[in-house]
């Protein structure tokens, strides 16, 4: 029904829908009708009002599209009239004083505004909240109770189905001031309220109120907040809304043609650059949607609809063309690139997975190199992690083969760059770390290394050159030690710990930026990387008390049966230095013949380990026949090694015997030879650590940060990041077993300012939170 209705002669209104309603509690009415009562709807402004958006939509048409909309829905439960105070017709804007007039003159039982926010800037690229207000008197309680009490359930409902960043209600005196400062409302004899849905100076949500759907859905969200006001209310339709958009460039997508079954009802997303379709008065239940545009996947998601409430279906498609990559770092014939860089490729949309790292190869010149891969949340950014530094002073390849598809099936065109990693013989850098980056299941016995391109000052002290922390915030004590080993002296730098590491804890290891070689150079910057130990704890008997030498003997002869051919018969097997430090047993030698274990009988029983440290990354066990134990190896830096038996083992006499160390492609043959107490050591479950924590490094960052997760059990994990503010910026889920996450807010958010963020872990029904502070 609809009549006119004048007031004076300014101007005529349009009557639609209107409810009689109690000042001082929500009443109750018929559970399928609104009938008997009368609501007043005020479309904002009018056509002498200049306010528009950045492409010109002015805010007084909006306004009465919203005020249409919701004019409908009151209609469509009962309501007796509904009142507008002015049409499309009407040319003169009527003042706000004539506004109220209507209301009261109708003795109507509920006033609602309808307008559209805007900041005033010349441009707003992110104020997008809905906003209600009502009229509040000087000692800030509200003009009409009804009014506190119906705004913030209108506010929460538009920004459910507008999905604005947030709602916010306020009293007109706490948000401006002043007490009745809403002309439009302060005089009126019934509750009321004004609401601003969103803001149409944002080119987004402009692009979306040009579209009617929208506005019907802020009519919607208005008119579910006043039948959550009214007990008693049964919903009895939804709908399904959503955005449809490139995925290569996440911009909206006009034109999609958006087909609902059942039904067969087709909707066209505008030519707005909104993306926006939205489905109204469905009934409950399931439905399917389907999106199409040339050029683009079609694709197809189902939704369950649910009365009175929103649900939504959005859609990421990509273009049918083939996948490109955006950039490649390093980029192809970069010279100078550090041997610990991270490779980064960028794609034009998200790719598969699997098929990406499988078609991918990193190699120089007779040589494969490993590496750790990683993705950001979009699937659009791969960064490759080595495993080990590259060699210095060597040109790499990197290859892209042919098979590597996007999301979509689309392959992606072969491609290959080549750079050259910086020289080793100038410069002062690590060339390589034990424990390697971001290793898992370290030994708690284990030692720290680094080693360096050039040779350190020897007369400097390197006590605190090298930091190593867990995640519960404990530095570890130890000796730290120059290697000065004859051939490669003064290289190597090494942390023995006092005690062993704790199990399953992540360990950050700082070298400090002040090492310098023997002309003077330093290594300029701190040099850091990450390992988590073992989560098994060994209690260990010791078998040799490390005081005496008396049960290390030479043999020549064992040695010759087993390496006959790295053996010099004729050389005299000289120790020129003998000490103990921190547990461990020191041998300098001459590379010859071998040392064996005299002592008493040592016997392993299934499941246990014998345990030592030697010189060497890649160890090469041999004749494990007759309880003789062997080791070779081709690479410096020291490291623990057990050797765990599968079945019950004695060894004794002249049963076991380390063997020396010699070099293979590079030449290197180590002089020197560590043994830790040999010992008996039996495995044991690890006790849980007593504190979990989130731990993010470095801190401050720009623009990555690695965060150190905590090691437990949950069936789902998932880690966001907030502004202070309380806005979620992302949220990513982790896989089963995963530790160590690496964000470059750069690439995943490019418009992000510098500042403090708040990162938050949640594992089940745990939680656990830390700061971190991005400097641009």
């Amino acid at each position: 029904m609809s009549r006119i209705v004048s007031n004076s002669n300014v101007y005529k209104g349009l009557v639609s829908l209107f409810v009689s309603i109690s000042f001082l509690a929500p009443l109750a009415v018929s559970a399928q009708s609104l009938s008997g009562y009368t609501f007043c709807l005020d479309p904002g402004h009018g056509p002498g009002n200049i306010n528009a958006g950045p492409t010109g939509l002015h805010e007084h048409i909006i306004n009465m599209r919203a005020s249409r909309a919701l004019s409908d829905l009151l209609y469509s439960v009962n309501s007796d009239t509904v009142i507008l105070t002015r049409d499309e017709s009407t040319t003169t804007d009527p003042t706000l004083s004539q506004r109220e007039q209507i209301a009261n003159s109708n003795n109507v039982d509920w006033f609602h505004a309808v307008h559209h926010n805007a900041t005033g800037w010349p441009e707003n690229p992110t104020v997008r909240y809905t906003l209600v207000l009502y009229s509040q008197n000087g000692d800030q309680t509200p003009l009409n109770p009804g009014s506190e009490t119906m705004s913030p359930l209108i506010s929460q409902r538009l920004f459910q189905g507008l999905r604005t960043s947030e709602f916010r209600t306020f009293g007109d005196f706490n948000f401006y001031g002043s007490p009745n400062y809403l002309g439009v409302l302060d005089d009126l004899t019934m509750p009321s309220e004004l609401s601003e849905a969103t803001f149409h100076d944002h080119p987004g949500e402009e692009a979306k109120l040009y579209n009617p759907d929208f506005t019907r859905m802020e009519g919607r969200g208005i008119f579910y907040g006043i039948l959550d006001y009214f007990t008693g209310i049964h919903y009895t339709d939804g709908v399904i809304s959503g955005i449809v958009t490139d995925s290569d460039t996440n911009e909206p997508l006009d034109s999609v043609r958006v087909q609902l079954n059942p039904g067969d009802s087709v909707h066209y997303t505008d030519d707005h650059h909104s993306g926006y379709y939205a489905f109204h008065h469905l009934a409950p239940g399931q439905y399917t949607v389907t999106i199409e545009k040339e050029g683009y996947v079609a694709l197809t998601d189902t939704v369950q609809v649910h009365p009175g409430l929103y649900d939504f279906a959005d859609f990421s498609t990509g273009s049918t063309a083939p996948p490109t990559i955006l950039s490649i770092n390093p980029a192809d014939s970069s010279i100078g690139v550090s041997i610990w860089t991270n490779l980064t490729i960028e794609f034009s949309r998200p790719m598969d997975l699997e098929s990406v790292e499988n078609a991918l190869i990193l190699a120089a010149p007779g040589d494969t190199l490993s590496f750790m891969s990683s993705w950001n949340v979009t699937e659009e950014m791969l960064t490759l992690n080595p495993l080990g530094a590259m060699q210095t002073d060597t040109w790499y390849t990197l290859t892209l083969e042919p098979g590597a598809t996007d999301v979509f099936g689309h392959a992606l065109a072969g491609h290959t760059i080549s750079f050259q990693t910086q020289t080793g013989t100038t410069q002062l850098i690590p060339v390589n770390i034990i424990p390697s980056e971001q290793q898992q299941m370290v030994d708690r016995y284990s030692t720290i290394s680094v080693r360096f391109s050039r040779s350190l000052d020897p007369e400097a002290d390197y006590s605190n050159k090298i930091l190593v922390m867990s995640d519960n915030f404990h530095r570890v004590a130890g000796r730290v030690d120059l290697d000065d080993s004859s051939l490669e002296p003064n290289k190597t730098l090494t942390l023995v710990p006092d005690t062993p590491l704790d199990a399953n804890r992540a360990y950050t290891v700082t070298v400090l930026g002040t090492v310098a070689d023997t002309t003077g150079q330093s290594l300029g910057s701190h040099f850091t990387w990450t390992f988590r130990t073992s989560d098994r704890i060994y209690q260990a008997t010791r078998l040799d008390s490390g005081q005496s030498l008396d049960q290390w003997t030479i043999d020549f002869e064992a040695n010759t049966t087993v390496f006959p051919e790295l053996v010099d018969t004729a050389a005299i097997h000289d120790f020129s230095a003998i000490h103990l430090y921190l547990g461990l047993i020191i041998f300098d030698y001459d590379g010859s013949g071998g040392l064996r274990w005299t002592g008493p009988t040592i016997e392993l029983a299934p499941g246990d380990a014998l345990g030592f440290y030697a010189k060497g990354a890649s160890p090469i066990v041999y004749d494990l026949d007759g309880n003789i134990l062997e080791i070779m190896s081709n690479d410096g830096g020291w490291q623990y090694y057990s050797y765990a038996s599968e079945s019950p083992v004695t060894i004794g006499g002249i049963g076991f015997e380390v063997s020396r160390f010699y070099g293979f492609a590079d030449g290197y043959l180590d002089d020197v030879m560590r043994f830790t107490d040999i010992t008996g050591i039996s495995a044991e479950p690890a006790t849980q650590p007593e504190n979990f924590n989130l731990i993010a490094y470095p801190n401050p960052f720009n623009p990555s940060v690695t965060l150190i997760l905590p090691n437990f059990q949950a069936s789902e994990k998932w880690l966001s990041l907030y502004s202070l503010r309380g806005e979620l910026l992302m949220k990513i889920p982790i896989a089963s077993g995963e530790n160590l996450i690496r964000l470059n807010l750069q690439n995943l958010l490019p418009n992000t300012a510098s500042g403090v963020y708040l990162v938050r872990l949640q594992a089940g029904s745990q939680a656990y939170n830390t700061k971190i502070l991005y400097l641009k």
